[in-house]
C-alpha cells in the first residue's frame, strides 16, 4: 500500500522505473516521488513543480494499481 511520505526512495524510484510512458514528464516523475517519499499536499507538491494536480494525480494512480499488482503477485514468488 503506498502512503504518502511512507514509501522508501528506493522503492518509488522501482515504481516508477515501471512507467515508462512518455507523457509523464521529468517534473511529474520528480513530484510524484516527493510526494511518495516526503508527503504534502497534492496540489502544494504539483505548484513546487509547476504542474497540473491532475497530471500527478494521473501518475500517482497509475503508480498505485503498479503497486496493488506487486503486492498480489509476490504471493507467487517463492525462492
Amino acid at each position: 500500500m503506498l502512503i504518502k511520505g511512507k514509501v522508501p526512495e528506493e522503492y518509488a524510484d522501482l515504481l516508477l522505473s515501471r512507467i515508462t510512458s512518455r507523457n509523464n514528464a521529468e517534473a511529474v516523475r520528480d513530484a510524484a516521488k516527493e510526494y511518495l517519499v516526503n508527503g504534502g499536499q497534492q496540489i502544494e507538491v504539483a505548484e513546487k513543480y509547476g504542474i497540473k494536480q491532475s497530471s500527478l494525480s494521473r501518475l500517482l494512480n497509475k503508480l498505485k494499481d503498479l503497486d496493488d499488482w506487486v503486492a498480489e503477485a509476490i504471493q507467487y514468488h517463492r525462492e
